[in-house]
C-alpha cells in the first residue's frame, strides 16, 4: 500500500490551477490556536505582574517564611534570580537568529594585517615634512587652515 504524503504538489492537493483551497493555512498566516493561547498567557501575566514581582524580589533578596510556630529567613538566591529574568525574558525579547559570514564562493573570509604598511607610509610622509626632524609643528599655527572641529565649516 503507497504511503499518504503530506506534500502540497501531491494530486489529491493540487488542482489546474494549483494548490486547491481548504487545504490547510496558506503561508504567513499565524496559527489560531497558538495566538489564542499567547493571548491567554499574555492576560494572565498582565492581572499578575505584581505578583510575578514580589516573587521574583522574594528570590533575589531572601524571604521569611513560616515553618510550624516559628518563621526561618531563606538566603537570596541571585543566581537563581537572573535564571528567572533570564527566562522570562524569552517571552518578551525575540531571539536573534545566528549569522554566519562567509568569504568568496562560501569560503573563510580572508584578513590582511596592514598595520606595518600603513605605519611605514606614515614614516615616510612625515618624514618630508618641515621640521618634522627636530619635533617642530610640520605648519606654524598661524598658517594652518581650520579644521570643521575648530570653526572651519569642514564637511
Amino acid at each position: 500500500m503507497p504511503r499518504k504524503t503530506s506534500s502540497p504538489n501531491h494530486p489529491s492537493r493540487t488542482g489546474k490551477f494549483g494548490r486547491r483551497a481548504g487545504f490547510g493555512r496558506g503561508k504567513g498566516t499565524p496559527n489560531k490556536v497558538t495566538g489564542e493561547a499567547r493571548e491567554l498567557f499574555q492576560a494572565f501575566v498582565d492581572r499578575r505582574a505584581a505578583d510575578i514581582d514580589r516573587l521574583w524580589n522574594e528570590v533575589a533578596n531572601g524571604r521569611w517564611i513560616k515553618q510550624g510556630k516559628r518563621n526561618v529567613f531563606v538566603q537570596a538566591d541571585p543566581a537563581q534570580a537572573l535564571n528567572i529574568l533570564g527566562r522570562m525574558a524569552e517571552y518578551v525579547l525575540p531571539k536573534l537568529q545566528r549569522t554566519e559570514m562567509t568569504g568568496p564562493g562560501g569560503g573563510p573570509i580572508q584578513h590582511e594585517d596592514t598595520r606595518d604598511r600603513n605605519l611605514s607610509a606614515i614614516e615616510a610622509l612625515s618624514a618630508r615634512l618641515p621640521g618634522a626632524a627636530l619635533g617642530a609643528p610640520a605648519v606654524p599655527a598661524e598658517t594652518a587652515v581650520p579644521g570643521p572641529d575648530d570653526g572651519g565649516g569642514g564637511s
